[in-house]
């Protein structure tokens, strides 16, 4: 399973809301976070490059309030955006 950015059915910036969904209709949540990280770069072949944390892939990250892998909603309260390894969002 993919998971998708192109939503189009409500304001961008509000992916979260799919992950929510997906958790909310039976997905368990550590999968429905894979879906959204590791299990993308794998389906498109980016794995070498992104997808997790370990020294060699970019730097792309975020940090939330509060633990994500015991609620999804944590993820609705970013407090650090990283691209590339450079830090372009602090609140």
């Amino acid at each position: 399973m993919c998971f998708g950015g192109d939503v189009g059915v409500y304001a961008h910036g509000d992916n979260v809301r799919d992950l929510e969904l997906l958790v909310d209709y039976g997905m368990p949540l550590l999968e429905a976070l894979r879906t959204a990280t590791s299990g993308n770069a794998a389906i498109f072949h980016l794995d070498d490059r992104v997808g997790a944390v370990r020294p060699g892939l970019l730097a792309d990250l975020v940090a939330v309030a509060g633990d994500p892998t015991r609620d999804v909603g944590a993820l609705r309260q970013v407090k650090l955006v990283m691209l590339g390894g450079r830090i372009v969002r602090r609140p």
